[in-house]
């Protein structure tokens, strides 16, 4: 798992440091790019509304609350830096919808970490 743990986050970094790279290396044509993107998004969502289910079905699962936020803080940071570096502030729309959430997983964890500490 290790192995794989690796191979995700270099392909991760990849598609966030040189997405146009990626598309252009596996010949999509730019009115079918958007379709690589949209897939890898909606598994990525269908994966932390399955972390969440867990978390809230086994609040000890803490690790489970621990991956939303990674997901969280990265798609909210992701935002802010999108809509600074192409100058366009629709991005922000993203980081206002994905930071409270993960402030409120944050709280969560918090809540349910503090029970643990003191055992």
């Amino acid at each position: 798992m290790f192995f794989w743990a690796v191979c995700f986050l270099i392909a991760g970094c990849i598609f966030i440091l040189v997405p146009h790279t990626v598309t252009t290396f596996l010949r999509l044509p730019h009115e079918q790019s958007e379709y690589l993107w949209l897939a890898l998004a909606g598994s990525m969502m269908m994966t932390i509304s399955y972390l969440s289910y867990c978390a809230g079905k086994n609040p000890e699962l803490l690790v489970c609350v621990k991956a939303v936020l990674i997901c969280k803080c990265a798609s909210s940071l992701l935002f802010i830096f999108f809509a600074w570096k192409l100058h366009n502030f629709f991005y922000l729309a993203g980081a206002a919808i994905d930071f409270p959430i993960f402030l409120f997983f944050l709280w969560a964890y918090k809540k349910r970490k503090a029970p643990c500490q003191e055992a």
